[in-house]
């Protein structure tokens, strides 16, 4: 995440998919979080990187090796 302007903040991010997600589903999907990031976050930029259940991933690099609780 990153300020553009005092008032204005952008972030970049990566969701994972099940492989047989559609399009469709999917951009449902990123339309939801970019509601949630703008509604609770003031985020109003963000570029989102689709990814499905086979791509490889460094669990730590990306937090992933942690239990996250929300």
């Amino acid at each position: 995440m990153w300020s553009l302007t005092s008032n204005r903040n952008a972030m970049s991010g990566h969701i994972q998919v099940n492989v047989d997600a559609t399009i469709r589903e999917t951009q449902t999907l990123i339309r939801k979080i970019e509601a949630v990031l703008a509604e609770k976050f003031r985020i109003g930029h963000v570029p989102i990187q689709v990814e499905d259940d086979d791509h490889p991933h460094n669990k730590e690099m990306f937090g992933m090796d942690r239990n996250w609780d929300h």
